[in-house]
């Protein structure tokens, strides 16, 4: 179980077995973790031949909120983003198989390789 793996919610593993039993889920008010993307704006550029992607994210996470009481609950900001890139680019990501996103920086750098015009811009 994925929760019982991060140490810190170990000490739930028997309020989430009892959760899942009687419910058959963990409620979201009790365990949630929702990434907000806002101020969303898609803008082509048919002269430059490129696409215009700008955003702001925040994390809106419920941590083992149970009796009135919770590890964390609360909204972190990562502020916003603006990404230009070539028309008709898609980007995927690869899977490798082994459920690790940690190795994505890999992808990433592929990415830059295969379109070097691409650029991205993180405030």
């Amino acid at each position: 179980m994925l929760i019982a793996d991060i140490a810190d919610l170990g000490t739930y593993a028997e309020i989430i077995k009892m959760l899942i039993k009687e419910t058959g889920k963990i409620p979201g008010d009790v365990f949630s973790i929702c990434l907000d993307l806002y101020n969303v704006t898609y803008t082509p550029d048919p002269a430059a031949k490129t696409e215009r992607i700008s955003a702001c994210a925040q994390l809106d996470s419920t941590i083992m909120c149970w009796k009135g009481k919770c590890e964390y609950k609360g909204t972190d900001k990562f502020g916003c983003f603006d990404v230009v890139v070539p028309t008709g680019v898609t980007f995927q990501h690869i899977d490798d198989g082994d459920d690790d996103i940690s190795d994505d920086v890999d992808d990433e750098e592929k990415s830059k390789k295969d379109y070097p015009n691409a650029e991205s811009n993180l405030s």
